[in-house]
């Protein structure tokens, strides 16, 4: 697995900079987790975790890990597959849907404004073991750490680390230049990455066998 330092050196190779004089290794860092933070705005999956835990009885609500960046899906209370279904609807239908109460829950909400937390229905009347699955935030902290996304996502960061040291000088057309193509590379990358994934899941989908 490629080392974050490796992607660092590259980057300076190309900036003709291999002393890091006009860019440190500090401000490579910090640009490489700003190109990771955009990319995962647009695939929160790449970031995914599976968390098992404990709701204890009577509790309906489920907070996320202090390092989530938002729910992706609750698979299963018990073992038993949990369907999702919206909340507004379920206020309409069972507006004391937070005091039902049953043995085995068989849903999950969420509010739409809120993506670091989520609620089990009915309300369990005894402690369940949930699994659900969330993106984590992801910080480099040191560049001896592993390169956290999938290797072909290594031409996405170097364009954007790029995008974000030439961008330094802004105010010579020549850099400028180079700012914006290595910008237009990321962000064409990005979306035509992220449409081919989309596309291959409806494909998936649409072979599913009806039960």
């Amino acid at each position: 697995m490629a080392k974050v330092i490796s992607l660092i050196e590259r980057v300076a190779d190309e900036l003709i900079d291999q002393r890091y004089t006009r860019w440190t290794k500090a401000n490579h860092l910090h640009n490489l987790n700003d190109a990771i933070a955009v990319i995962l705005m647009s695939r929160p999956d790449l970031g995914r975790e599976t968390k098992s835990q404990t709701v204890k009885k009577g509790q309906s609500r489920v907070d996320l890990p202090d390092d989530a960046y938002r729910l992706l899906n609750v698979n299963h209370a018990n073992g038993y597959g949990l369907q999702f279904v919206d909340l507004y609807r379920l206020n309409q239908n069972y507006p004391l849907w937070r005091t039902m109460i049953d043995a085995q829950p068989t849903n999950w909400t969420r509010n739409d404004n809120d993506s670091l937390s989520f609620y089990l229905f009915p309300v369990p009347e005894q402690d369940v073991d949930i699994e659900y699955d969330y993106s984590r935030q992801i910080i480099i902290k040191v560049d001896s750490d592993p390169f956290p996304l999938p290797p072909i996502y290594e031409a996405l960061v170097f364009d954007f680390m790029l995008f974000r040291a030439y961008s330094k000088d802004g105010r010579s057309e020549a850099e400028a230049a180079k700012a914006t193509y290595h910008l237009n590379n990321f962000q064409n990358a990005l979306a035509g990455k992220t449409n081919t994934d989309n596309a291959e899941t409806q494909r998936i989908h649409s072979t599913e066998r009806r039960i």
